[in-house]
């Protein structure tokens, strides 16, 4: 397998939240010259097109499905900087329209992690301090949005996929000290929440790490196996069943779809983004030339969007790319 590599441009960017729709790139581009936060949501569709937004603003995901396009992320709120806002973007007519999710009582702040493929139902997290969080689930009602506090054993949690689809159920992260694990939500009077398998042989106390869920149904993150270094795996349709997919390094997998994977390895020390297809095995998707890769969405066609860049990764002056890979 290989790809042909489109180098969409420089960017620069506090998250690696790129997504696919259609071949149009929805991520987040810099905006400096406006004396701001400097990014903001974006789209790209043969140029990069700014999303409407009060500061920065970042994409977490588009909804695969539906009229109009609607994509979910977040965006600082003046006043609220530490914290920031839940948001979904609505195109209609070529006019896009940010909303701001609905806060329970006593929460300070949101982030909107994954919309529903038909773009009504949103899951993220609820921040009540700045080590309290919560997830939540979203449902559009008109032209407002109904909020659910999900249930947790202690004061962190995090909604990151719907893995049916269609808001009944959630998988994300809890803290159940001493440590992290991944869990399902399964919606009820009252949701009830259960931890996720990990591949067999592997005790639900080695398990760590974050889920994603994409429009396939599938599910993907991280194991650290034994205390040892984290593995990239995945979860089949429903998130019911794990499978062990990093070989050797420290790996994680950040999206999947019809059965292949996406993610990073750094047993180099440098983070590479790799493409895990069912049959075909491991193929190296890291452009020439940069220091590391990081993918973000992988499509039904195959198609991967990926950033690249030199020097430190969390430092937003270095120089980037995003890239957007075809299969050839």
């Amino acid at each position: 397998m290989s790809f042909t590599a489109t180098d969409l441009g420089p960017y620069k960017k506090y998250s690696y939240a790129v997504r696919l729709r259609d071949g149009v790139v929805y991520a987040a581009r810099d905006r400096a010259a406006l004396g701001d936060y400097n990014v903001h949501a974006a789209f790209w569709d043969g140029s990069w097109t700014l999303l409407p937004d009060p500061a920065a603003g970042v994409v977490s995901s588009v909804a695969t499905g539906g009229t109009p396009i609607r994509i979910c992320g977040g965006f600082v709120v003046p006043g609220l900087e530490t914290f920031g806002r839940a948001a979904v973007w609505d195109d209609v007519a070529g006019t896009w329209t940010p909303t701001t999710l609905t806060l329970p009582a006593g929460a300070l702040g949101s982030w909107a992690s994954k919309i529903s493929p038909n773009g009504e139902v949103v899951t993220g997290e609820l921040h009540f301090g700045e080590f309290d969080n919560a997830a939540a689930v979203w449902t559009r009602n008109g032209g407002s949005w109904d909020v659910m506090v999900l249930p947790r054993p202690d004061v962190r949690a995090f909604g990151n996929g719907l893995p049916d689809g269609d808001g009944s159920s959630v998988i994300g992260n809890v803290l159940d000290r001493p440590r992290w694990y991944p869990v399902k939500w399964t919606s009820g009077s009252p949701w009830t929440s259960a931890p996720l398998p990990p591949p067999n042989g592997v005790a639900h106390a080695d398990v760590s790490g974050g889920v994603e869920n994409t429009n396939g149904g599938w599910s993907a993150g991280w194991f650290s196996v034994s205390g040892g270094p984290p593995r990239a795996m995945q979860w089949a349709p429903g998130a019911t069943e794990a499978e062990d997919i990093g070989v050797g390094d420290n790996s994680f997998a950040t999206s999947t779809s019809s059965g292949s994977v996406v993610g990073v390895k750094d047993g180099s020390g440098a983070k590479r983004a790799f493409h895990w297809a069912s049959i075909a095995g491991e193929v190296d998707i890291h452009p020439n030339g940069w220091d590391w890769s990081y993918p973000g969405d992988i499509d039904p066609s195959g198609r991967v969007v990926l950033v690249a860049g030199m020097g430190e990764m969390g430092d937003p002056s270095q120089d980037k790319s995003i890239f957007l890979l075809t299969p050839s």
